[in-house]
C-alpha cells in the first residue's frame, strides 16, 4: 500500500506571485525534479460550449525557458489551466519511463495540482503567504488518497522500481529537491 501522503514544505524568500509563476512553469519542471526530467504541455483545443471546466482556451506546448500558458503562449503568471494534458518522460537510475497528467486544480498564487491517470496519484503544490506577503511556504505533495495506487504501478514498484519503501524514500527526496529548486528559482527571478 502506497503512502497515503508525502510531502515537504519550505519558506521562500518571495512574494507568492513569484513562486506561483515557477511553480506553474511545467516546462521547466526537468531542470528541478530528480524524477520529473520532462514535462511537455499539449495544446488545448479551442472550445466554444460553455461550462466546460476549462479556465482557458488554449496551452502553449512550453519549450525550456517559456512559461506554460493557458492563454497567451509564454505570459507572465499564466498557468495550465484544468483539464490541460502534458507528456512525462521520468527516470530513476537507468530506468526510464513515459507517463502523462492532467491538471485538475489551478487556483491562482494558492494551489496547483496535476494527476497521474496511470497510478491515480496527484501531485499539488500550495502556496501560503506569510502575513506580510514577502515570503511564501512552498508546500509539495503526492497524493495516493486512501493509499492506493493503481495495479499496473503496484506491479512496477515492486518489480522494477525496488519496492513501496525505496521508491517513496526517493520520492521524498525528490519532492525536497523539487522545492529547493523552486525555491532557488522565486528568490532569483
Amino acid at each position: 500500500m502506497a503512502a497515503p501522503e508525502i510531502s515537504a514544505s519550505t519558506t521562500v524568500n518571495a512574494p507568492a506571485s513569484k513562486v506561483w509563476q515557477r511553480v506553474t512553469d511545467l516546462s521547466a519542471m526537468g531542470q528541478r525534479s530528480p524524477q520529473c526530467k520532462k514535462m511537455i504541455l499539449l495544446p488545448r483545443r479551442k472550445s466554444s460550449a460553455a461550462g466546460t471546466g476549462n479556465v482557458g482556451a488554449s496551452a502553449s506546448a512550453g519549450n525550456a525557458g517559456n512559461s506554460a500558458g493557458a492563454g497567451a503562449s509564454g505570459s507572465a503568471g499564466a498557468a495550465p489551466a484544468p483539464g490541460t494534458v502534458t507528456i512525462n518522460f521520468n527516470r530513476q537510475g537507468i530506468l526510464w519511463w513515459p507517463t502523462w497528467a492532467v491538471v485538475t486544480e489551478v487556483e491562482p498564487e494558492k494551489v496547483f495540482e496535476f494527476k497521474i491517470p496511470l497510478n491515480g496519484t496527484r501531485w499539488r503544490f500550495e502556496l501560503t503567504p506569510t502575513p506580510d506577503g514577502s515570503q511564501t511556504v512552498l508546500t509539495e505533495k503526492r497524493l495516493a488518497p486512501g493509499g492506493k495506487t493503481s495495479l499496473i504501478s503496484r506491479v512496477l514498484v515492486a518489480v522494477v522500481l525496488g519496492g513501496e519503501e525505496k521508491f517513496e524514500a526517493s520520492l521524498q527526496e525528490g519532492i525536497q529537491q523539487t522545492i529547493r529548486a523552486l525555491a532557488r528559482e522565486a528568490e532569483n527571478f
